[in-house]
């Protein structure tokens, strides 16, 4: 019996410690979205890695550190409406192990 109260006590703070990155993912996502959408790239940035080794790739072009990702940023979408509308849909969070 209390063997498999450790366990289920285990299984519980896993499943939240999981929940809980799982919703300061989506907090991150929505900030996001929310700064996008108000025309607010620097707060947009936030969610990003601020690390010269930022990696982004889009359309087949590589943009490296997070200095450069920005100014790219600023320069393709100068105003709110070259901007458009972000949102975040469908998405599926899975947390990968710690030493993946």
């Amino acid at each position: 019996m209390f063997r498999n109260l450790i366990l289920i006590v285990t299984f519980v703070t896993l499943c939240r410690a999981q929940s809980e990155t799982a919703i300061d993912i989506r907090r991150v996502l929505d900030s996001q979205s929310a700064a996008w959408n108000s025309g607010d790239i620097d707060g947009y940035m936030n969610g990003y890695w601020q690390s010269d080794s930022l990696l982004f790739t889009s359309g087949g072009n590589i943009t490296r550190g997070f200095d450069s990702t920005k100014a790219k940023y600023k320069r393709k979408y100068n105003s709110k409406e070259a901007m458009g509308t972000l949102a975040f849909s469908a998405m599926e969070i899975n947390e990968l192990e710690e030493n993946s």
